[in-house]
């Protein structure tokens, strides 16, 4: 199912990445209920399609191995494709992240730390590396405040933070034309929250470290971050400022 082919061009379009549960997934859900922009979802397995299977046919969905080289022509050619049908302004919110491994610098497991940055790093510059090649794309990345106050045990998930931040910095002086921004929602209730803080209590490598802040933090809702996210991003909704952590636009 997925979206009409005769229906396009005449709508805004929508890419979003890591979107089968939490944060993502109540973007899509958000952006759904205003019928106003096509949404095209990037999965890594068509199979494990989470909370996306009870839209799929209000959505186009690609499976993207995004995370093996050897595929990036794939994605390419098929933006190539699929933008074509699109003459109006393309967005891509950049959301594909994991939080895992935790644990401290030198006790980490090779074959986890190489998954981490096969996610949180290698696909993602693929993915817009592809779409960048094809079409000017408007950016939303997704970040956190790990990325500029370091965490003990955190620190492959802050390192890709920094990474996505400094890469949408970059994309920003190629293309001065294009919107270009980071968000920081704070603290969200889901279930990588829920993981980070169960490790972070019980790595026996982090025992010494006082993680109180952390746990004790305020957590959002994440429908509450996604509406704040459609409302200033897509419908220009002012008076969303005090309540996200931080907003960052490249200059």
């Amino acid at each position: 199912m997925g979206i009409a082919k005769t229906e396009k061009n005449s709508k805004k379009l929508i890419i979003i990445n890591g979107c089968t549960r939490g944060l993502g997934l109540s973007i899509v859900e958000q952006l759904l209920r205003r019928k106003t922009f096509d949404i095209l979802c990037l999965v890594r397995d068509k199979n494990t399609l989470g909370g996306l299977s009870n839209i799929k046919d209000k959505i186009d969905i690609k499976e993207c191995n995004y995370g093996i080289p050897e595929k990036a022509k794939e994605i390419r050619d098929f933006f190539n494709v699929y933008l074509s049908d699109y003459i109006s302004d393309v967005y891509f919110i950049n959301n594909l992240s994991v939080v895992t491994p935790i644990g401290a610098i030198g006790h980490l497991d090779s074959k986890d730390i190489t998954e981490s940055i096969n996610i949180n790093i290698l696909s993602n510059l693929i993915v817009i590396n592809s779409l960048l090649g094809v079409k000017n794309v408007n950016v939303l990345n997704v970040s956190s405040g790990i990325s500029q106050n370091p965490v003990s045990g955190l620190g492959l998930y802050g390192i890709a933070k920094s990474f996505t931040e400094y890469l949408m910095s970059v994309i920003k002086k190629e293309n001065q034309e294009l919107k270009i921004t980071s968000f920081y929602p704070g603290g969200m209730n889901t279930r990588m929250q829920n993981t980070m803080q169960e490790q972070l209590k019980n790595n026996e490598n982090l025992k010494q470290h006082d993680y109180s802040k952390i746990l004790n933090q305020k957590l959002y809702e994440i429908e509450f971050v996604a509406e704040i996210i459609v409302q200033n991003f897509f419908n220009k909704t002012i008076g969303w400022e005090k309540e996200v952590s931080r907003i960052y636009d490249y200059e």
